[in-house]
């Protein structure tokens, strides 16, 4: 797979959190979100709004393979 198939977004981990929470995340620029997927812990998430909806606008999350760099990792 080359590069230009594959889009790549920074993520953080964060701690499950209540309504409240998630508001302010979300007031403060970020995306909560979650990982899941059968035999597989859920991993939770903070994604930058800006640079998701960069991403999201330019069309490239539709076709390509997303690389979530989650604290440093792929």
């Amino acid at each position: 797979m080359t590069q230009q198939e594959m889009v790549t977004i920074n993520a953080e981990l964060r701690d499950v959190a209540k309504t409240k929470t998630m508001y302010s995340l979300r007031k403060k620029g970020y995306i909560p979100a979650v990982i899941y997927g059968k035999g597989h812990d859920n991993v939770n998430l903070t994604l930058s709004s800006k640079e998701f909806m960069k991403q999201y606008k330019s069309g490239s999350l539709s076709a390509h393979v997303i690389e979530l760099n989650i604290s440093g990792k792929k």
